[in-house]
């Protein structure tokens, strides 16, 4: 019922044919069964009895192979002309999502695939290339419209082994929703009880890869380092570009899972080679890109797609149209995006911008130094209520975005060494002692010196 990579028998079952480690195909007959290594199973989804059957097993009638007569190299040199540098990511990602079993093994995780830019800019043109490669593109998960629970969409990526599956429209500002796109690259799925007893429970295990777009980037740095980043900005393309882009759609249509059918023969050799490989560019491509200063997260997810470039690079019928220096220039072109992004999405870069700018507002409708703000030595106090009721409306004008939920910020000053105590207590007009309230203490030094500088700067000025 799960169909995709098993690997028990070492085969790869399609909804319409079986192919082993080998490359060599096993056909499935019209009821849904096939023999392998003398043992018979059944393929629900492939019975004939539910071929005209829209309700049942939509997702599984769509994983199967389609032969397409455009040799391979002439199908990848289109993706390229037409998705330009960030094919490069695509293919690689593509390839590496086929053996995504041995690379999770090695890698603890596997990488999200994000593809971030404004409408119109071929984020999702280049994602139906990416699942075309598991038959008729699968129906992605909208993350804006909240169709789906997180868990529903979490079992998107349990029904298939080596799948794809998408999430589309990403918004920033979802504890909760970043936290299940970071047990997607973590693997992490959840449990559930079953009947069988008391304590029993089934396990939800993550078994597809994720490409996600989205007019939005996290905000969150955990998160943004788990993804390989392509920020796609071109919107205005000529008629030749149009062309090539509608004659590679037609290239899609007429299907090129088949390319996967053939590459699938190569596991052994992924099997063998690409720990070594992997362990290889994570070194390489950490001190070439070492002044970007990137995570090591980050390096990892690259080094994930150099490994599967290098096993592949040689084999006769495959031909990237790409180098290994246009690869490394295209890794350094979108690191360089994403640790800028990272430095300025950062949630605590966000809040202290918008705590500054509340104490500089209108002296009617900021932060009011002596009610709501004070400064004692190297400590900073404000009263937690006041303060992000301001912050969550400065936010919204700053970022055109909601704030992350109140708990969520003060989690994250907590984790960053910023909070000294939290006072039930605290007279912010020393004046006025029976005025008391209370307050969050921070340590001014955890700052970094322009923060620090701009806040105590601030702070005067209103004095």
């Amino acid at each position: 019922d799960v169909l995709g990579w098993q690997p028990d028998a070492k085969i790869w079952v399609w909804n319409n044919r079986v192919v082993n480690d080998l490359g060599e195909n096993v056909e499935i007959d019209n009821n849904g069964v096939f023999v392998h290594d003398e043992t018979h199973y059944y393929v629900p989804s492939a019975n004939k009895i539910y071929q005209h059957n829209s309700s049942k097993y939509k997702p599984q009638k769509q994983f199967i192979v389609i032969e397409n007569k455009i040799p391979f190299p002439q199908f990848m040199e289109k993706v390229y002309l037409v998705h330009r540098e960030h094919a490069i990511s695509g293919l690689l990602f593509s390839f590496a999502s086929l053996f995504q079993d041995l690379i999770a093994k090695e890698a603890k995780a596997f990488p999200i695939l994000f593809l971030y830019g404004p409408g119109s800019s071929g984020k999702d043109g280049l994602v139906r290339v990416v699942q075309s490669f598991l038959g008729i593109p699968q129906a992605p998960i909208s993350l804006e419209s909240g169709a789906s629970t997180l868990k529903a969409q979490i079992r998107e990526f349990a029904q298939f082994r080596n799948g794809i599956g998408q999430l589309s429209e990403y918004y920033a500002g979802d504890g909760k929703l970043d936290g299940m796109v970071k047990g997607l690259w973590d693997r992490n799925g959840y449990k559930r009880g079953n009947i069988e007893s008391a304590v029993a429970t089934d396990s939800i295990d993550i078994d597809s890869s994720t490409a996600m777009t989205g007019n939005q980037y996290p905000n969150r740095e955990a998160l943004v380092t788990r993804l390989i980043w392509n920020e796609m900005d071109k919107v205005v393309f000529t008629d030749e570009e149009n062309k090539n882009y509608d004659e590679l759609n037609d290239m899609c249509d007429g299907g090129v899972s088949g390319y996967s059918n053939a590459l699938l023969a190569f596991r052994r050799k992924v099997e063998a080679s690409f720990s070594k490989e992997y362990r290889f560019f994570k070194n390489h491509l950490g001190d070439m890109y070492k002044d970007l200063n990137p995570k090591a997260r980050m390096i990892q997810n690259l080094a994930v797609l150099a490994a599967v470039y290098k096993i592949f690079r040689d084999e006769a019928d495959i031909h990237f149209p790409f180098s290994q220096t246009d690869m490394t220039n295209h890794f350094k072109n979108q690191l360089k995006l994403q640790v800028a992004k990272m430095n300025t999405a950062s949630i605590m870069v966000r809040f202290w911008s918008c705590f500054i700018t509340s104490l500089r507002g209108h002296k009617d409708d900021r932060l009011q130094v002596g009610h709501i703000v004070n400064v004692e030595g190297n400590s900073l106090y404000f009263n937690w209520t006041h303060t992000i009721s301001k912050i969550e409306r400065q936010w919204w004008i700053q970022y055109r975005e909601a704030a992350p939920d109140k708990n969520t910020l003060k989690e994250e000053l907590s984790k960053n060494g910023f909070i000294v105590a939290n006072h039930s207590k605290y007279s912010f007009d020393k004046g006025r002692e029976a005025n008391r309230t209370s307050a969050v203490e921070i340590n001014l030094l955890a700052l970094t010196d322009e923060t620090r500088e701009d806040i105590v700067g601030s702070i005067m000025f209103q004095k």
